[in-house]
């Protein structure tokens, strides 16, 4: 089925939204001012055309206005509108006199481009199906428990499109012509007046998840549409109705407008009604007494509210809306006037309209609703460190998720607000709600990096300690407190408390104490809130400074003990000339003091040593019978790498191995033991020891 614009009722709910809703009052004539603007720019025959003038034109039943040279019929509109049908003229250009009402001004517009009419008959008949068809449609509804369609308006559209079938053949054919263009003007469309079956205890009963706001605002979108275009068809009908005797042209155009009214105004009544009974106005906001969240995890929330429906208190803040509704009361009223003046004219149309009922009650009733989460906020969390962070779920609620970013794991309380906003008709709740914040407790810790290291002495290790912290579920947790704490070897931490990050990691650097050999150990513990261990702690760390690393971290030792072949060399040794052995005097030799020097790479198990002495040697002269004393000093240098099978201090000369020595690490010295050649004596291999001391 085609569809049709109602076109000269689009242009008066086009002129009205630029207008005041409310009526005008007695008509009290004015001096025009002499000022008349078009509102409507560009129309065919048949539809209206509509102007503004500046102040309330003189219009009277027999006022008329030339347009092309044709005077055509003066209609009131309401706030100083004038309008008339544009009658029957070539497309083009054409000007419009509007000295008949008063105004001594003449208009410009154009006659657009249309499709002449050849058989007006055939218009006639779809104008009357349309009619039909939407009263056919009203009928389904006359049985409906919601919306009780009074079936006098059915009967009454009937009698209007019988009225038209009767007497548009007693037309003159010139008549029969401009009455199709003024019905093609009109012409209907039966889907456009579909009722909706809303239920008044549940939005929700018809369109699913719609917004009980959205529904109101639908329906007063379509109230007001209704009630201009039918205000439209009303003036008209009543000016035809305004004639002492109208020709039976004018019969049938009255017929013609108030089968139109009467669609419009069965529209109207029904919207007006969904906006009566609609639980639309929110009146309060409703969560439970107290809402538990855990740190993290997902909660689905469905917030209710108390919503109610319009009543008569709400006058003052929908004033617009109840002028409109007092504009309903007098269009219906005013259009049971008029069919009952054609009741009086054709005895056989008995139209009796239902008396007019206030869609608008005394008291509102309350229904509780799940709150659309698009017109939801939450805001203003009194806890600054917890953070709610919440989407819109296919089941109409809301996906809430509660992180707090700082350290703790007692429950912590707070509150929020949820605030809900109407923008569409300015309304706006909140509710403050309690709330318990519940940490995620920590299930385990683990070892993440920086496990069995080397470094020197003194020094940082290059990789800092980390552990990672999770909870049941195997998620990473942030703002976690892990303890660190030495447990041998001394050293020291960066810090003895550290902060999971967002990847659930803690760290802490960790020194290497000075003058310490072998492992080093850390431990890294995580506590529920209960005080008990996690899962996986004590997490310990191992390090190691390795005697290489100590031997080059201190540099340079004093030599403390020297004992080749169990001779200590820092007491007098008999060390050569016997030609005075009867005597038992011989030459004699010492180590007065020496150092060690130890040099090394990265990791620190190769590298050079030298060893620096200051030798006093005493020679004794047979003849004389004397010492005679000399100091000296003597530099060797070895190569030494410490062994990896067997952690041995090895010292190499010239390629070979000459010494191999265990090694004894304590507070301040080291004392080695071995086999070794006296590279100075150049003696064979022998037992081997020698101390040195931190300097």
């Amino acid at each position: 089925m085609k569809r049709i614009l109602l076109y000269f009722l689009a242009l008066f709910f086009v002129a009205a939204c630029g207008s005041s809703d409310q009526d005008p009052g007695p008509s009290n004539p004015t001096t025009p001012q002499g000022s008349i603007t078009l509102v409507t720019n560009s129309a065919t025959p048949g539809q209206f055309v509509i102007a503004k003038a500046d102040a309330k034109p003189t219009i009277t039943a027999t006022s008329m206005i030339k347009v092309g040279g044709k005077e055509v019929m003066a209609i009131e509109g309401d706030s100083n509108k004038v309008a008339f049908v544009m009658p029957i003229l070539p497309e083009g250009k054409v000007t419009i006199d509007y000295s008949g009402i008063g105004i001594n001004k003449q208009l410009d517009m154009t006659v657009g481009t249309y499709t002449p009419i050849t058989d007006p008959g055939a218009v006639a008949s779809t104008f009357t199906t349309e009619l039909g068809q939407i009263a056919t449609r009203f009928q389904a509804h006359v049985a409906d428990p919601v919306i009780q369609l009074e079936p006098a308006f059915i009967t009454a559209i009937n009698q209007q499109r019988q009225l038209i079938t009767d007497n548009f053949p007693k037309l003159s054919p010139a008549e029969q012509l401009e009455m199709a263009y003024l019905l093609k003007g009109m012409m209907l469309n039966d889907a456009d007046f579909a009722l909706v079956d809303h239920n008044p205890d549940n939005y929700r009963g018809i369109k699913g998840m719609i917004d009980p706001e959205d529904e109101w605002i639908r329906a007063r979108v379509m109230f007001y549409g209704s009630i201009t275009a039918g205000s439209a068809s009303f003036w008209l009908a009543t000016k035809l109705a305004s004639y002492p005797t109208p020709t039976p042209w004018q019969w049938v155009g009255i017929s013609a407008c108030v089968a139109t009214n009467l669609a419009c105004i069965v529209i109207a009544k029904s919207e007006a009604k969904n906006i009566g009974e609609l639980k639309a106005l929110i009146e309060e906001v409703k969560t439970p007494p107290s809402l538990k969240f855990i740190g993290g995890k997902l909660q689905k929330l469905n917030p209710v509210g108390s919503f109610r429906n319009l009543n008569q208190a709400d006058k003052a803040a929908f004033a617009a809306l109840f002028e409109k509704v007092t504009k309903l009361e007098n269009w219906y009223n005013g259009l049971v006037t008029i069919t009952n003046k054609v009741k009086s004219i054709f005895s056989s149309a008995s139209m009796d309209l239902p008396p007019y009922t206030n869609p608008i009650k005394a008291q509102s009733t309350v229904k509780e609703i799940t709150l659309n989460p698009a017109k939801a906020v939450f805001r203003n969390v009194s806890d600054p460190s917890i953070k709610l962070a919440y989407t819109l779920n296919s089941a109409g609620g809301f996906d809430v998720t509660a992180t707090r970013e700082a350290v703790g794991l007692q429950d912590r309380p707070f509150t929020y607000d949820i605030e809900y906003t109407q923008s569409g008709i300015g309304r706006s709740k909140t509710k403050t709600v309690n709330a318990v914040f519940q940490p995620v407790q920590p299930f385990a810790v683990f070892l993440e990096d920086g496990n069995n290291q080397s470094g020197k002495p003194g020094e940082a290790l290059a990789k800092p300690l980390q552990v990672k912290v999770i909870d049941e579920d195997g998620k990473r947790l942030a703002f976690i407190e892990v303890e660190w704490s030495v447990k041998l070897g001394g050293g020291s931490l960066s810090s003895g408390k550290s902060i999971t990050n967002a990847q659930g990691i803690a760290q802490t650097t960790w020194t290497l104490k000075v003058g310490a050999s072998g492992d080093q150990k850390v431990e890294a513990i995580v506590k529920k809130a209960d005080g008990t261990p996690v899962y996986g702690a004590p997490t310990v760390f191992t390090a190691t400074t390795g005697l290489g690393a100590l031997l080059v971290a201190e540099g340079t030792w004093n030599l403390t003990a020297y004992q080749p072949a169990g001779s200590d060399f820092f007491q007098f040794q008999d060390r050569g000339n016997k030609a005075c052995y009867p005597a038992g005097v011989y030459d004699k030799d010492r180590i007065v003091s020496g150092t060690y020097t130890f040099s090394g790479i990265d990791p620190f198990i190769v590298g050079t040593t030298t060893r620096s002495t200051v030798d006093e040697m005493q020679t004794y002269n047979c003849a004389t019978g004397t010492y005679t004393k000399t100091l000296g000093s003597t530099t060797v240098s070895h190569g030494w790498k410490i062994d990896a099978q067997t952690g041995k201090l090895v010292f190499t000369y010239q390629g070979k191995e000459v010494g191999w020595f265990d090694a004894t690490v304590y507070e301040n010295r080291i004392t080695f033991s071995g086999r070794a050649t006296d590279v100075k004596e150049g003696e064979a291999t022998s037992s081997f020891y020698f101390e040195i001391k931190k300097k």
